[in-house]
């Protein structure tokens, strides 16, 4: 026995209704796929990717030296304004004395400008919560597109230095 409903004043069977019902649904949902909306993505990485010779372990007496080499290079296309940011963290003892190096400097080997002193100047700070962090910030550049900035660091260690881990951390910032 076939149901019949009444609308309107006319009567329809109810499978008509159902099946009216679902196309619907389904035309419903076919209209963002079909109505030309268009999604992507888009992965964004920083600019500015650091490279050179300061990463690793160096295994060093107080008294020695070294020399490492500190590479920006520009990726996008257009000019980025950015700095360094060197981060020396001692020992948990050490309380971010610069009497422990005999030399701290930086040189721009890109426009053979320096070498700059990072002892003398205020350009190095001690942290004030860890005493054992001495961060060094450097002038803003102006980076061109593609372009590549090099710096040396130079590092001579007071003979009577705090044994223990010194790591030297550079990051470029905006």
């Amino acid at each position: 026995m076939k149901k019949k409903v009444s609308l309107f004043g006319k009567e329809f069977s109810v499978l008509a209704i159902v099946a009216v019902a679902m196309i619907g649904l389904a035309s419903a949902a076919l209209v963002p796929y079909l109505s030309g909306v268009i999604t992507g993505n888009a992965v964004v990485s920083s600019p500015i990717t650091l490279s050179g010779t300061l990463n690793g372990n160096h295994a060093l007496f107080g008294g020695e030296d070294f020399s490492k080499t500190i590479i920006f290079k520009n990726n996008a296309n257009t000019t980025i304004d950015t700095h360094a940011e060197f981060t020396i963290t001692g020992p948990a003892n050490w309380d971010g004395n610069l009497d422990e190096f005999v030399v701290l400097n930086l040189t721009d080997t890109t426009n053979s400008q320096g070498p700059f002193n990072l002892l003398d100047g205020g350009i190095c700070v001690i942290n004030d919560t860890n005493k054992d962090i001495l961060k060094c910030t450097l002038n803003t550049i102006a980076l061109p597109s593609e372009a590549t900035w090099s710096y040396t660091i130079d590092v001579e260690l007071d003979q009577a230095i705090l044994p223990g881990t010194y790591t030297f951390e550079v990051q470029a910032m905006d």
